[in-house]
């Protein structure tokens, strides 16, 4: 009987290597005959094994797409005319009755021998019992995996000192033996001095080792909400403030919000727009202490003015002599040309 290895991954023939290495986790987790208790899992995981050992590296997906079955076939063709395209045979797990003494299966040949990230993917989904050599060691004592997620947190609940429920999933296995999905929800303390890109690590709350095994960890990736208020940088806070061009050039005391309320912020007179105020303290909890809070000055004219602005505006531009650009007063340009 002809084996189609794309048939046996459960993937089109234009899968992408991403896509390829997925159904092989995907099988490896259903079909590995130390977690499963399917008829026939040993086999199974043979045949799931040989398929990604070929279409996980390039050159034999190449051979195999062209003369299917015959593929090694032609590898040898092409060796004995001396290619630069070298293979080495495609190993896989031995069947039922060739179970080592711990009961646990065991690969036969290296992990380079199975595509990219072979090892890497049976440690990820069975834990440190596989082992650098591409053997597993007893799977009985393997520990279990980590899981990595974010946690969305806001500005508040990052001063706040509290805590934050988080629900996550699994996979756990079952007392008939199957892996199944388990959901889980715990309370996160939030740690002082966290912020964007931080990781907390919460130990023995991943995936349950086998037996004995100690369990993973969970690694939560501190991400913060966008804010209309602030911009976060660090540990420190930015934010704008507008002020009218009379409050920026006679000076003036405004409000500013802060994540502990609401302060007076003196600004100078002749204060220019783009001008930062540093209010210290104010941004977010670190180990020690707290960030500071900028805040820069943008001065903002009415879109619309009434008759009496509009005259107190033409006699102000009548009578300074304040020019930001530096030249003296010219005729117009148009009105010269014409």
């Amino acid at each position: 009987m002809q084996k189609d290895f794309y048939h046996l991954l459960g993937v089109p023939r234009s899968a992408s290597q991403e896509e390829i290495q997925q159904a092989f986790r995907k099988g490896a987790r259903t079909f590995h005959p130390d977690v499963s208790s399917e008829p026939n899992s040993g086999e199974r995981f043979k045949l799931i094994n040989e398929a990604y050992s070929v279409l996980s590296d390039p050159e034999k997906r190449m051979l195999y797409d062209r003369y299917g079955e015959n593929w090694e076939q032609a590898e040898q063709f092409h060796s004995a005319r001396g290619s630069q395209d070298s293979f080495r045979h495609h190993g896989g797990f031995y069947g039922e009755g060739n179970r080592n003494s711990q009961g646990s299966y065991f690969y036969h040949g290296s992990g380079a021998e199975m595509g990219p990230d072979y090892e890497e993917i049976l440690r990820d989904l069975f834990g440190d019992g596989f082992s650098q050599q591409g053997h597993s060691s007893a799977y009985h004592r393997s520990s279990g995996r980590s899981i990595h997620a974010d946690l969305d947190l806001t500005l508040a609940e990052l001063t706040g000192s509290g805590t934050k429920t988080i629900s996550y999933t699994i996979d756990s296995l079952a007392s008939t033996g199957q892996i199944e999905p388990q959901a889980r929800t715990i309370e996160v303390k939030i740690p002082p001095g966290v912020t964007n890109g931080s990781v907390i690590r919460l130990k023995g709350q991943g995936e349950p080792g086998m037996g004995d095994g100690l369990p993973g960890d969970l690694l939560l990736k501190i991400r913060i909400k966008p804010d209309s208020r602030f911009q976060v940088d660090g540990h420190d806070l930015l934010a704008e403030t507008p002020v009218t061009p009379w409050e920026a050039a006679l000076g003036t005391k405004i409000q500013i919000q802060t994540l502990d309320g609401v302060v007076r912020l003196k600004i100078p007179s002749g204060s220019q727009s783009g001008r930062r105020f540093r209010l210290k303290g104010k941004g977010l909890p670190k180990k020690q202490g707290r960030g500071d809070l900028y805040v820069k000055v943008k001065i903002v004219i009415p879109e619309s003015l009434s008759e009496e602005e509009e005259r107190l505006f033409k006699e102000l531009s009548r009578s300074s002599e304040f020019s930001p650009r530096g030249d003296s007063r010219i005729t117009d340009y148009y009105e010269q040309a014409a």
